[in-house]
């Protein structure tokens, strides 16, 4: 888990390989609100990271995020549903109901365009 500074230095990495490379990535954000247990929350993410993946804060102990990487662009409906499933599974496995429903999950896919 790196730091917000780095975190926000991969993400204009990443968004300038993309402009480059046209390969899309996906940037994960959890907002835990301040009140999850986000060791917990950290764990469960990073059993489904790969080596190619990016895990850091967002925004300090209240915002994880995770950028995803070498994926086919084939179906962007497909993968933010895949994603989003093997997210919720994952914190639900490793977190209360109570804690699961305080946290907000949002995606957030790049390039936003995928045709042009």
């Amino acid at each position: 888990m790196i730091a917000k500074e780095e975190f926000h230095s991969a993400i204009m990495l990443e968004r300038k390989r993309t402009e480059r490379t046209r390969k899309p990535f996906l940037l994960m954000l959890v907002d835990m609100g301040g009140r999850s247990p986000f060791e917990k929350a950290e764990l469960a993410l990073s059993g489904f990271t790969g080596e190619a993946d990016v895990t850091g804060w967002y925004k300090n102990y209240s915002v994880l995020g995770a950028i995803f990487r070498d994926f086919e662009p084939d179906d962007r409906n497909t993968i933010l549903g895949a994603m989003m499933t093997k997210v919720s599974d994952t914190l639900r496995q490793n977190l209360s109901e109570h804690q699961f429903s305080e946290m907000q999950i949002s995606f957030h896919l790049f390039p936003e365009e995928w045709n042009h």
